[in-house]
């Protein structure tokens, strides 16, 4: 594939995926107020939705099977073309509607009911105000208070009223929130290269690229803008710092990026507390020299994720797959790149019924991921080890 056909097919993808996820639009909600030829677009896109369900279950299912032959034949592009691909996607997240969670509405109103509302979204929940604000009317679970640390709460709020100062609309409120999780995403990109470095990891365009077109957290992260995308930015910069404190050879540069590694991992764990875990892990790091830190990394996030069972997300995945990239051992890589295809294929029955009626569903394609995510691994090295042997003779 040719530069420019990278970057149109991004185009395409993003401007398919926009389309797509219009379908799923809360009725209540009306997206682009005064602007009658939008209005227009998504009442024909919601009812095209509804419509033809196990159709847009297929065009879903397409997206996620096409998505992965695309990826792989970017590899043989130059990083800044495959970046400049990533931004292109992650661009049309800004505006893409969140069709398979309304999280983003809470974070809204909750950072509204902070700097509108002057009230604590911890202690006043968005249904205190169902007879004074519309925007109740599209929110769910509108009687559960934020559950979310300081950090969030704070950070939310300004890209929240940065842009509803300007233009008191919900889109304006919509773009702020979004814009957030853009900005997360490019800086836990630069920190994951900057950790790439600074542990002298090969392959470093394999796996930034499997970073920024992994389609868990371009769809989680960026399109249903879950705070996990900003928890695991802070964690990751907190990692760059940790490595940096551990390599440093000046007692006074080791103090510095500790107290900025403390720092970093408070804010996550101050946005939503999951990464928590990762403070034992830190720890045995700087007691062990030779700790592959990464994988540990990984793997208490991992098992984190799953301590929410049967509560489990997809979006929780965001948390290992942002240290997944870095580490040392290419089987790892490989696995959350595929797992990551099962963790975004439970949405289908969603995709269809707009229920989750078949629930159950999604947890039996979780746990049948993890084997035949593995298998497809085993299967892959084995017929590449025997290639080499067969050339070898």
């Amino acid at each position: 594939m040719t530069p420019k056909k990278a970057i149109l097919t991004s185009f395409v993808f993003g401007a398919i995926i926009l389309v797509f996820s219009f379908t799923f639009i809360d009725p209540n909600l009306i997206f682009f107020a005064n602007i009658a030829p939008l209005v227009d677009i998504q009442h024909f896109l919601f009812s095209f939705g509804r419509d033809h369900a196990v159709l847009n279950g297929l065009i879903f299912s397409l997206l996620l099977i096409l998505w992965y032959p695309w990826v792989k034949s970017l590899l043989k592009l130059r990083l800044k073309t495959i970046i400049i691909v990533s931004l292109i996607i992650s661009a049309f997240g800004i505006v893409t509607y969140p069709a398979f969670s309304h999280d983003l509405f809470n974070y809204i109103f909750n950072a509204k009911i902070l700097t509108i509302y002057h009230q604590n979204p911890a202690q006043v929940s968005p249904f205190s105000f169902v007879n004074q604000d519309d925007w109740v009317r599209f929110m769910h679970n509108t009687k559960a208070i934020s559950p979310y640390g300081l950090a969030w709460r704070y950070i939310s709020a300004v890209g929240f009223y940065l842009f509803y100062s300007i233009s008191p609309s919900f889109l304006s409120a919509f773009i702020g929130l979004k814009l957030v999780n853009f900005i997360s995403f490019w800086i836990a990109f630069y920190f994951i290269y900057l950790c790439l470095k600074l542990l002298q990891i090969k392959d470093i365009k394999t796996r930034l690229t499997f970073f920024l077109l992994n389609p868990l957290i371009l769809w989680e992260g960026l399109y249903m803008a879950h705070n996990d995308m900003l928890m695991a930015t802070f964690a990751i910069i907190s990692f760059y710092f940790l490595v940096k404190a551990k390599q440093a050879g000046q007692p006074s540069a080791k103090q510095t990026n500790l107290l900025l590694t403390a720092f970093f991992l408070a804010l996550s764990i101050a946005t939503k507390y999951a990464t928590i875990v990762l403070i034992p892990v830190y720890i045995w790091y700087l007691i062990k020299p030779k700790l592959d830190i990464s994988l540990y990394a990984t793997l208490a996030l991992f098992l984190t994720a799953f301590a929410r069972w049967p509560w489990l997300h997809s979006w929780y995945f965001i948390w290992p797959i942002s240290f997944f990239v870095l580490n040392k051992n290419l089987k790892i890589i490989k696995f959350f790149w595929i797992f990551s295809f099962f963790l975004m294929i439970r949405y289908l029955p969603f995709a269809i019924q707009r229920s989750w009626s078949l629930y159950h569903f999604r947890e039996v394609i979780l746990l049948l991921g993890i084997p035949i995510s593995i298998a497809i691994i085993n299967k892959t090295l084995k017929r590449f080890n025997s290639l080499k042997l067969k050339h070898a003779f």
